[in-house]
């Protein structure tokens, strides 16, 4: 007799129980983080994009680079007046239009409640890292893949480091968008209206952290249609709408109070005339397009170098991944891995429209790539972890975390 719950029928997904070795990893990956920021988070003083934020969190519209001292007194002087919060939003709209402005707010209650320091304002990122390793151990159960190799791939990931002391929006973004990917798979089995409530209230505080977050969200909308159930799919599918609506109508009370999508056009204009001779801003064009997804793909696989030598000469460790991809669906050993190929390809779609809509490479930057990165991660994880595998495979598996050790030991040496 089957004695499965009914709603977890609905569900592509089921979950596997916490294992004990993950348990004792996150409590290593905790510790070693938070040791490393107390010994390096001023490692080096606020530079531009982190000005900007603090800046804007302030209520201060300019790119001055004041010191903590003179930002509590702009800080004080601006609650004092009335209209602080506008202050913030025209801040971050006259600085840092591309990035949403809900980190801002974010960052100015931390300060308001933990002070305005070098050490306040980086520690709001690390807490956001903290949730991070949490909600993807957590998501890593739900999805039946040992957490404890996941973990130790996350660990490693020089692009997390990078984002983890800094005062900017990416880690904040990543954070509740994970924790919505893991609400959403929880709706999926159990089909709770309060997990559901909970997961659309998340998509909504993503996106308004940086827009180009969707793309996850796009990838939540296929596994959405995945699910057999029609009383869950009907419910997400309404609850996308809605999102849709409210977004859209605060885009266009936005762009007719402040002309912000004439502004973004400018500023991507700017950017297209006057690209300089890098990855990140290059004319779109095919060989600029191949080598930025080249980039994307080797540092969300855990296989870049680009701290020490140039990502091009590294290309070939791309048939690491392949080849795991490969040796699962010739074997069909893996559950849900057509969930992860589906993400990949958005990925990869969603990267070359932009591109070639905004015509330049800006979409390539690892730091709009951090949103993804823990779902390449996860799909590495449950591709290479098998009692079954052969000694080169067990070889090739740990050379990738090597891999990622050496960039992450470069970018810090480097920093």
């Amino acid at each position: 007799m089957n004695t499965e719950p009914k709603s977890a029928k609905s569900s592509p997904f089921q979950r596997l129980p916490l294992n004990k070795s993950g348990s004792l990893a996150t409590l290593l990956i905790l510790a070693f983080v938070l040791l490393r920021f107390l010994v390096f988070y001023d490692y080096k003083p606020l530079w531009i994009d982190e000005q900007i934020s603090v800046n804007a969190a302030c209520g201060d519209s300019s790119l001055n680079a004041y010191s903590f001292e003179e930002l509590q007194q702009i800080r004080s002087e601006n609650l004092k007046s009335p209209g602080f919060l506008s202050k913030v939003f025209y801040a971050n709209l006259q600085n840092d239009r591309s990035n949403a402005l809900l980190y801002d707010y974010a960052l100015s209650a931390w300060v308001h409640c933990f002070g305005l320091s070098l050490f306040s304002v980086r520690a709001l990122s690390l807490l956001c890292f903290i949730l991070v390793l949490l909600a993807a151990r957590a998501i890593a159960s739900e999805l039946q893949i040992t957490s404890s190799f996941y973990l130790v791939l996350l660990l490693s990931s020089s692009l997390l480091y990078r984002y983890n002391m800094e005062a900017r929006t990416y880690l904040f973004t990543l954070c509740l968008s994970l924790w919505s990917t893991l609400l959403l798979l929880r709706y999926l089995r159990e089909g709770q209206l309060t997990t559901l409530l909970g997961y659309l209230f998340l998509v909504l505080l993503s996106v308004f952290s940086h827009y180009l977050v969707v793309v996850v969200f796009a990838w939540h909308g296929i596994l959405v249609l995945k699910t057999s159930k029609k009383e869950i799919k009907f419910k997400l599918l309404g609850g996308y709408l809605i999102l849709l609506l409210v977004f859209f109508t605060l885009l266009y009370w936005l762009d007719q109070y402040t002309g912000f999508i004439q502004q973004l056009a400018q500023a991507n204009a700017n950017i297209t005339q006057n690209a300089p001779a890098s990855i990140h801003f290059k004319p779109f064009s095919l060989p600029n397009l191949v080598s930025g997804l080249v980039q994307v793909l080797s540092q969300n696989f855990g296989l870049s170098l680009q701290s020490l030598l140039q990502i091009r000469y590294f290309a070939i460790l791309l048939l690491i991944p392949v080849y795991f991809i490969y040796t699962t669906y010739k074997s069909n050993t893996r559950p849900n891995t057509l969930v992860f190929v589906v993400l990949i390809g958005v990925h990869l779609v969603f990267l070359t429209s932009v591109s070639a809509l905004s015509a330049n490479t800006t979409i390539f930057q690892l730091c709009y790539s951090i949103f993804v990165l823990p779902y390449y991660l996860l799909y590495f994880a449950q591709l290479s972890t098998s009692n079954r595998l052969k000694p080169y495979e067990q070889i090739l598996k740990w050379s990738v975390v090597l891999f990622s050790l050496i960039d992450t030991a470069g970018y810090i040496y480097l920093a």
